[in-house]
């Protein structure tokens, strides 16, 4: 048991947690927390990411639950992580929430700030759930008055899985369902993982 449980802890510092995961090296359930790539710099690449990749946005603060509203393409999308922009330098803690056009919550998890010079953007993985193709879900985080960004609608890249159809916000102090729409095609930095 020890030789198993030292394995396995060489294998979480010896290979990038987003290749683990993709690879099947060892469980979803093991990375609760990870980035899309050691470089940071604001986003994922790759097919399997929405958005691929964000670019410089401004940053407010408050107690606010703010979201990105986002319509489905036209095949479903199974999703297994989401995710926030986090600023440089965070160290808080992110509430993510994954809503249906109803308001109820169809998957959650946390991220925690790693104080790091660059910002990124953090996944934590979740249960999978199927969105379905032109279908309306948002993407909400809550950090407890702590930094959020906006984006606008050009400083984003996205794929033709999903499209930004607006920002959305509400006053709150813990994760809830944000519904004023604060910016056609922005996004305050949401983001998820799909199969």
């Amino acid at each position: 048991m020890n030789t198993y449980i030292s394995i396995l802890a060489a294998l979480i510092v010896l290979v990038p947690s987003s290749y683990a995961l993709a690879q099947g090296i060892f469980p979803a359930a093991l990375l609760s927390q990870y980035r899309p790539s050691s470089s940071g710099g604001g986003g994922a690449v790759g097919t399997n990411y929405w958005p691929i990749s964000y670019t410089s946005g401004s940053g407010s603060s408050g107690n606010y639950t703010v979201g990105t509203q986002i319509v489905i393409g036209s095949t479903n999308v199974v999703v297994n992580a989401i995710g926030c922009f986090l600023p440089a330098n965070s160290t808080a803690t992110y509430q993510l929430g994954l809503y249906n056009s109803s308001g109820s919550l169809l998957a959650s998890n946390t991220v925690v700030g790693t104080n790091d010079l660059s910002s990124t953007v953090m996944y934590a993985s979740v249960a999978p759930v199927t969105l379905t193709a032109g279908a309306t879900y948002t993407l909400a985080s809550y950090a407890g008055g702590a930094t959020f960004i906006q984006f606008s609608s050009s400083a984003f890249t996205t794929n033709n899985c999903a499209t930004a159809a607006n920002c959305t916000y509400v006053g709150s102090t813990i994760l809830t369902w944000p519904t004023t729409l604060n910016g056609a095609g922005q996004s305050y930095g949401q983001a998820f993982i799909y199969q």
